[in-house]
């Protein structure tokens, strides 16, 4: 799962940079301009149109799925603005609120499915929070969804007047959210290995699949703050 979700994460990163080569890129760019507040009320009917999927339980992996690697994408899109000067992710950024309340409501989606399976552990039972003597990934995700949700709650104009600086502290625990996502798909892996210990199944592999996400979105973030620090005080 973890390899799933970081290689589509990739694919579709180099496709949004790539795009800056093709020969109607400026086309796409002006079409996504001019078309905004279409794309906004689109992707507002899809986030309302994925309500019914709770109902679906073989929806439960890839709505997981689709929100972290979108999660991801929204992360990243001023990384690729400030350090790649990427004209198709200055576009999407027009839309980062709606896809983060996209994200949230996937999220939402993805954890109600658990809870409505027959075999679900109740949330007050102990069998949820702690396996092998570990913290269980259903604990990790619950707490993923949870600021999630609080976050896709509060992107909206009344929020941030409400809370004023609060607004901006409440939501840099995105960074504290990718983390959760990330563990919680490796302690997926995990317990899948542990039970059923016959099928192929490498800790390296695992390792590298979780951490190097977090470590190249380390060093995006580093050189988008030398970026910034250069075009405000240019040496």
């Amino acid at each position: 799962m973890s390899a799933f979700t970081s290689m589509i994460q990739f694919i579709v990163l180099i496709a949004i940079l790539l795009m800056a080569y093709l020969p109607w890129n400026r086309a796409i760019c002006q079409w996504i301009l001019t078309h905004k507040e279409i794309i906004i009320k689109c992707i507002t009917i899809l986030t309302y149109a994925i309500l019914p999927l709770v109902f679906v339980k073989q929806a439960r992996n890839i709505t997981g799925q689709v929100a972290l690697i979108l999660l991801w994408v929204i992360l990243w899109l001023p990384i690729m603005v400030q350090v790649f000067d990427s004209i198709m992710a200055k576009r999407l950024m027009l839309f980062r609120k709606q896809l983060g309340i996209f994200m949230g409501v996937l999220a939402l989606v993805h954890t109600v499915i658990y809870f409505v399976r027959p075999k679900s552990h109740a949330l007050w039972s102990s069998a949820f929070w702690v396996e092998d003597n570990t913290i269980s990934f259903m604990a990790i995700g619950f707490a993923a969804v949870v600021i999630s949700s609080l976050l896709a709650l509060t992107s909206n104009d009344y929020s941030m007047r409400l809370l004023r600086k609060g607004w901006k502290r409440l939501h840099r625990t995105v960074y504290v959210l990718v983390i959760l996502g990330v563990l919680h798909t490796m302690f997926i892996d995990l317990h899948q290995h542990h039970k059923h210990p016959d099928r192929p199944f490498s800790y390296t592999e695992l390792y590298v699949e979780t951490l190097l996400p977090i470590v190249l979105y380390g060093i995006g973030k580093l050189l988008e703050a030398r970026r910034v620090k250069l075009l405000h005080h240019p040496i």
